[in-house]
C-alpha cells in the first residue's frame, strides 16, 4: 500500500511535466514558390470556400521570388516609394489554439527604411476579409468593408516596435501566446521603398504548441496508472 501511495506524486509530476507537442503551421524558404500578383483577397465573409485563397502567397504585384546564387527569397520591388503587403493565410479550423504558445521566425533585409509592419493576425469565417492593400493602418481601412475587419493582430511590429533598418540578412524570433481560437492565421509583411534598395524576406517559420486538453491528460494519467498496475502484477 505504501508503494502505491508513493507512486501517486510521481504520476502527478509526470502529468504536469509532459510537454505540449510542437506543430509547424508554416515553413517557407520560397524555393520553387510563387507569389500571386493579381490582388486576391482572403475572403472569409462569403460561404464559398473557393475564394478563401488560403495556403498561397498574395500581394499587389510588388513582390517577386528572387534568387541569389542557390537561395530563393521574397523581394519587394517598386520603382516609386510604395508599400505593399505580402501575406499568407493558414487554415487552423481543426485546431484549438487558444492559449497555445507560438514561435514566429524569419530573416529580412531592409536597406533604405524600416519595414512598415509585420503582423500575425487571427481571422474568422463570417467576420473577416483581407485585401492586398496594406491593412490595419486606420479605421478607414476597416470601414471599407461594412461589418468586417482585416483580422485581429496578436503580433504587430509597427510604430515603436518596427523592425530596424538591416543592410544584411537579419534573423528575427518572436514568441508569445495565441489569445483566442481562430479559423485562419495570417502571416503578413508590409515593406516599402524604391527599387534601388533591397527589401526581402526569407525562411519564414511559424510553429505552435497547443495546450493539451484535459481529456488527453486524463487518458495519459490512466495510461500511466495502468502501466504501474501491470508492472506490479508482473512482479507478483
Amino acid at each position: 500500500m505504501k508503494k502505491g501511495i508513493r507512486i501517486l506524486p510521481v504520476l502527478l509530476i509526470l502529468l504536469v511535466a509532459v510537454p505540449a507537442y510542437s506543430l509547424t503551421l508554416l515553413s517557407e524558404d520560397f524555393t520553387g514558390q510563387t507569389i500571386n500578383p493579381s490582388g486576391l483577397e482572403i475572403d472569409l465573409i462569403s460561404p464559398e470556400t473557393t475564394d478563401d485563397n488560403l495556403g498561397i502567397w498574395i500581394d499587389f504585384s510588388r513582390w517577386v521570388i528572387a534568387t541569389d546564387g542557390s537561395n530563393d527569397y521574397a523581394q519587394h520591388i517598386t520603382i516609386t516609394d510604395e508599400t505593399s503587403l505580402l501575406y499568407y493565410g493558414i487554415d487552423v479550423t481543426s485546431l484549438s489554439l487558444s492559449g497555445a504558445s507560438f514561435t514566429f521566425e524569419f530573416d529580412y533585409i531592409a536597406e533604405n527604411r524600416q519595414p512598415e509592419r509585420v503582423i500575425l493576425a487571427g481571422m474568422d469565417y463570417g467576420v473577416h476579409q483581407l485585401e492586398p492593400y496594406p491593412p490595419w493602418y486606420s479605421d478607414a481601412d476597416v470601414a471599407s468593408w461594412p461589418y468586417t475587419s482585416d483580422g485581429i493582430p496578436f503580433v504587430d511590429l509597427a510604430g515603436a516596435t518596427r523592425l530596424s533598418i538591416a543592410t544584411d540578412w537579419t534573423h528575427v524570433t518572436i514568441t508569445g501566446v495565441i489569445p483566442d481560437d481562430y479559423d485562419v492565421i495570417v502571416v503578413a509583411f508590409a515593406f516599402g521603398g524604391t527599387s534601388q534598395y533591397m527589401r526581402a524576406v526569407d525562411n519564414v517559420n511559424l510553429s505552435v504548441s497547443p495546450v493539451p486538453e484535459p481529456a488527453t491528460m486524463l487518458l495519459l494519467g490512466f495510461g500511466l496508472v495502468g502501466l504501474w498496475g501491470a508492472r506490479k502484477k508482473f512482479k507478483k
